[in-house]
């Protein structure tokens, strides 16, 4: 099984971020000196942006003024931290931040209906999110244009198809919608979302997830 080049991956992380964002090689570097989680999660993001600049259009800017920095553990959407804005022909269309936690939907549905959840199932953290702009510091499902989770382990396990599942049941329901970039999806609200990682058996369980609208990407640094 494949395991984490943690030299490749830095050097890949160098040349997509030099690519697609206003970032100094200093930050980079503050970025990439990681653990190896953290730093295949630095990676999905330098690719995620890539990809959203080549499908989209979006071009990312980078706020900070200070290293890229990744949270320990899950937080708030807070737009006076370092994160990327994402804009489109010069308008703000997203935000996109790490290690945060959403609302579920059942939490939202809950609060509809004059109730609340108050327990620890109210929100779960996502990897990686694209945010409308304004969003709430502890995002709403509708307020999630994207989601990734980032998967750095030489051996890929079905119980991580089966999380992506359930957090995909907790942002949407299996309905038709449309993204804010005009992708028609069974997920309303709509949101792409992603399973990143490095053990390419990954592949062998991408079909049925597909059809949930989660897309799973055998994601390893080349270089």
């Amino acid at each position: 099984m494949p395991a984490l080049d943690e030299a490749a991956c830095a050097d890949e992380i160098m040349d997509i971020f030099g690519q697609v964002t206003a970032l100094t090689p200093m930050q980079i570097v503050h970025a990439v000196h990681a653990a190896r989680g953290k730093l295949y999660e630095v990676y999905c993001v330098g690719r995620l942006l890539a990809k959203l600049h080549s499908d989209h259009g979006l071009m990312p800017v980078y706020t900070g003024v200070g290293p890229l920095k990744l949270k320990a553990s899950g937080g708030f959407a807070d737009p006076t931290a370092s994160h990327f804005m994402l804009f489109d022909a010069g308008v703000l269309v997203g935000r996109l931040y790490t290690d945060i936690e959403v609302m579920t939907l059942g939490a939202e549905v809950a609060l509809l209906n004059g109730s609340a959840i108050n327990d620890l199932s109210a929100y779960h953290e996502i990897d990686i999110v694209v945010l409308r702009d304004p969003h709430h510091p502890r995002p709403r499902p509708a307020e999630v244009l994207l989601g990734m989770e980032c998967k750095a382990v030489a051996d890929f396990e079905k119980a991580f198809v089966r999380e992506v599942l359930g957090r995909r049941r907790e942002l949407s329901f299996y309905q038709p919608d449309t993204t804010v970039f005009g992708t028609g999806l069974m997920a309303s609200p709509p949101s792409e979302y992603y399973l990143a990682y490095i053990d390419p058996a990954g592949d062998q369980y991408a079909q049925s997830p597909a059809i949930f609208e989660v897309r799973l990407e055998h994601w390893i640094p080349t270089a």
